[in-house]
């Protein structure tokens, strides 16, 4: 395919892919099979990896993921109050 079609479709595809998410940073990904409560409770600042496997159960409260930072696989973080 047409590198200049890819580089058009790509911006739309990142848009309806995280389309949930509060706040994702344009720098910032998040690998297949994360799994997180709320979409709309998570903030993700510049240049974050979320890996695979991660789970976030954020339901009741804000998680908010400062820039330059990097989960490792299978990251747990259960936010609220217990």
């Amino acid at each position: 395919m047409n590198e200049k079609i890819i580089n058009l479709i790509r911006p739309s595809v990142r848009k309806w892919k995280y389309r949930n998410y509060k706040y994702l940073a344009p720098t910032a990904r998040v690998e297949y099979g994360v799994k997180v409560g709320c979409k709309k409770n998570l903030i993700i600042g510049e240049h974050t990896n979320i890996a695979q496997g991660s789970v976030i159960m954020n339901t009741r409260a804000k998680f908010v993921v400062k820039g330059n930072s990097s989960f490792a696989i299978g990251l747990t973080v259960v936010t609220g109050n217990h």
